[in-house]
């Protein structure tokens, strides 16, 4: 099992989720507010919303990527 970080990220109607400096777009049915919860493993950022996985990507290391 893979050691992870969990937190939660209030979510702009941008669908741009900040995590370490570095953005991390949402592929959501609903445009509206909320927070989702990540799942920052050593290898990938994965982010739920209530529930279902709404987007995965690559951890990239630095700010701004």
């Amino acid at each position: 099992m893979q050691d992870r970080l969990d937190h939660r990220r209030q979510c702009p109607p941008s669908d741009l989720v900040s995590i370490g400096g570095t953005y991390y777009i949402l592929y959501r049915s609903r445009s509206h507010p909320t927070v989702v919860e990540v799942h920052q493993l050593a290898a990938r950022i994965r982010i739920l919303d209530e529930g279902p996985l709404v987007a995965s990507h690559p951890h990239l290391e630095g700010r701004r990527r």
